[in-house]
Parts: structure tokens; sequence; C-alpha cells
């Protein structure tokens, strides 16, 4: 990084300061939207000025990431030295960054395994209350059944003890 070229050093630090303001832009971008959604047309004089400032300003930005990247790009053609150097840059990435990047896809995994689970027993949850209520719902049933066979069985029971004894006192009399 040291054997570059003092121009294309700059020209590469200021396309990375660039990139991250258009990336805070392309972000900004979808906030702005949904805030211009929810605005009618009785909206303050102030914010209709911080939008066209925002806007000019992603303008701006746009303009000159372009006009840097040209100008990057024209002294990587020019000198085949500093070419050299950037890609190999970028052929042999930091082991910091790689380290870094390998940690958040690991943190990742763990997060949507513990979603994934959280989720399965949420699920498993649900079903069971479901098949409980079922359950609780057809044993009500079952013993309403059993409730009018007993009625019916006892209503019998007293006709049949009625009658022996309408039968007794007619043998008696």
């Amino acid at each position: 990084m040291n054997d570059l070229n003092p121009n294309v050093k700059s020209l590469l630090e200021n396309q990375g300061l660039l990139e991250d303001k258009y990336n805070f832009f392309f972000i900004k971008k979808t906030i702005m939207e949904e805030k211009e959604e929810k605005l009618d047309e009785g909206e303050e004089e102030e914010e209709q000025e911080e939008n066209l400032d925002w806007k000019r300003s992603k303008i701006k930005c746009t303009r000159d990431l372009e006009k840097n990247t040209k100008n990057l790009v024209r002294a990587l053609l020019e000198s085949e030295h500093d070419f050299l150097i950037v890609k190999q840059l970028r052929e042999s990435p930091n082991t910091n960054y790689t380290e870094l990047i390998k940690n958040l896809k690991s943190l990742r995994v763990i997060m949507l395994k513990k979603l994934g689970t959280a989720m399965e027993e949420e699920k498993n949850h649900s079903l069971l209350l479901k098949a409980l209520k079922t359950r609780i719902s057809d044993k009500e049933e079952e013993k309403e059944k059993h409730k009018k066979q007993f009625e019916n069985l006892r209503q019998i029971k007293e006709q049949k003890s009625q009658e022996q004894i309408d039968q007794i006192n007619k043998l008696k009399a």
C-alpha cells in the first residue's frame, strides 16, 4: 500500500469515503420515500426544503463518485505498478476482515438456529394447545352424552319401580 502513487492512494481513499456516503444516501432514500408518502400536500416549507437539500446532496455525491471512479480508473490504467498493487490487495483480503466475516456468518447461523428453535417450539405449543382444546371439547360432549344416558336410565328405572309398586298395590287390593 505504501508503494502506491500518492495520487492513486488519495483517489482510493476518496473512493472509499464516497462509497460510504453514497451507501448512506441509498439507505436514507427509503426513509425519505416513506416520509414523502406519509406527508400530504400541506407539508411545511422546512420539510420541502430539507427534501430538496437531501436530493441535491445525493446528486452531488453520485456525481463525485462517478468522477472519482473515472479518475481512479485512468490513474490505474496509466500505472501498471499501481494497478498490480491494487489487484493484489483485492486478491489477498485483510485477515482481520475475513475473520470478522467468518464470525458474523457464525453468529448469523446461531441466531437463525435460535429463531428457528423458538419458532418450532411456538408452533409445537400452538399445535399441542389446539389438540388439547379439541380433546377437552370431545370429553365435554362425551360427558353430556353420558349424563343424558344416565337420566334416561334413571327415568326407566323409576318407571319400572312405579309399575312394580302399582302391580303390588293391585295384588294387595
